[in-house]
């Protein structure tokens, strides 16, 4: 559905004020639209997995060189296993790798990853902003 004929659709049938055609009086039409259902769940998973303090903080300790588990655990004062799973999380939303040396296991960020949620944010939210 366009803007304005979402404004016109509103006026007639009194669900909104009569001034808000005024309000957008003057703006440009444009189609309005929703994501489908499996973008917006892709970005609530990437999204869900950096909104909380200790992958933040692991992300950005991971950002320049890959780090086990034990050094992660180390510089923030948590318990590997707390780690382990804050890991899991972010492996699983895509935005970290591992690789496996020896018995331990390597964790770096995913640069696809990254670019993915800047790429979905940019196209979910970003061109609204300019």
């Amino acid at each position: 559905m366009r803007l304005h004929e979402l404004i016109a659709e509103l006026g007639v049938k009194g669900k909104c004020g009569p001034d808000l055609k005024a309000i957008y009086e003057g703006v440009k039409d444009v189609e309005l639209e929703v994501p489908d259902e499996e973008v917006i769940n892709r970005a609530v998973q990437m999204l869900s997995a950096t909104a909380n303090n200790v992958r933040l903080s692991i992300l950005a300790l991971i950002r320049d060189v890959p780090l086990p588990v034990c050094a992660i655990s180390k510089i923030l004062g948590i318990e590997q296993t707390l780690v382990s799973h804050h890991l899991r999380a972010l492996k699983e939303a895509g935005l970290v790798e591992v690789q496996v040396r020896g018995r331990y296991r390597i964790y770096s960020i995913s640069r696809e990853g990254v670019r993915e949620l800047f790429s979905m944010l940019e196209d979910l939210i970003g061109h609204h902003g300019k």
